[in-house]
């Protein structure tokens, strides 16, 4: 896989918007890479190397080269056009049969979307360093998702990684529940439960609230933020019951945080 390269040099040709109601696309074989994030969407890409289904918060990525027909509903994607400067990482990409296409299903999309459309309207703009601005978009799309790719545990089920990453990029909501995670993924709480005991040993509940504790702890070690700030950032409806529940998790207040992870310097 392309994502499992540390070192990239890229050379971006394009991005694009595409919103299509309905669309049959003949897509001949190209001499550039195609990276795309679906806001919305069933797609259908069909190759003599058989049928790959996309849909809306799917990351896909087409290798050059590669010929298809695209079926499409509904569909709302941006998509940077790209060629691969590393000629041994290129060879290497071109000479795998199973990677045409690398897709990465509900892959982080709620972080990654907003540099998707920022690009665009970048791009748009056509101010002047556009082009190095979208370039440093596209490098840090790369960066984040081989990060998540080697800190995300090889053992766990989509469900128990996809719940995860949501957890990640929503914690701060106070809304945030085991109810909600389950309508959320169209899967019971008893099952949601099960699947995170299983593959974490620890149920989503108590998941969530060792994500908000971990944030507000950074935050509070940071300073600059009052209780009554961290409390709100971390999903939090008031300071009260925040200050119970960090000093039931780490044993001692949120007002004695400051004191604990710091040393004198001589």
């Amino acid at each position: 896989m392309i994502f499992n390269s540390d070192q990239l040099s890229l050379q971006l040709l394009e991005v694009v918007r595409l919103d299509e109601e309905t669309a049959t696309v003949r897509t001949k074989p190209r001499p550039f890479y195609a990276l795309s994030l679906r806001q919305t969407g069933e797609t259908d890409i069909v190759s003599e190397k058989g049928t790959v289904h996309l849909k809306g918060r799917d990351l896909a990525l087409f290798r050059p080269n590669f010929g298809y027909t695209r079926y499409s509903k509904n569909d709302k994607k941006i998509v940077f056009h790209f060629s691969l400067q590393n000629r041994s990482v290129h060879q290497n990409v071109l000479e795998s049969e199973s990677d045409y296409i690398e897709v990465l299903h509900d892959f982080r999309f709620d972080a990654l979307w907003p540099i998707f459309c920022e690009a665009y309207e970048v791009w748009s703009s056509q101010e002047s360093g556009y082009h190095i601005r979208c370039t440093a978009l596209l490098y840090s799309i790369f960066a984040d998702v081989r990060k998540h790719l080697v800190n995300t545990p090889k053992d766990i089920s989509t469900l128990t990684g996809a719940v995860c990453e949501y957890i990640s990029a929503h914690y701060h909501e106070n809304s945030l529940n085991v109810e909600m995670l389950a309508e959320r993924f169209y899967v019971s709480s008893t099952r949601l439960r099960d699947c995170f005991n299983k593959d974490l040993g620890i149920a989503p509940k108590a998941y969530i609230i060792k994500i908000r504790m971990e944030k507000a702890q950074a935050l509070l070690n940071a300073g600059g933020y009052s209780i009554a700030d961290v409390a709100e950032r971390t999903g939090f409806r008031d300071s009260k019951n925040f200050s119970t529940a960090y000093k039931k998790y780490f044993g001692y207040s949120p007002s004695a945080q400051k004191y604990k992870d710091f040393r004198a310097i001589d």
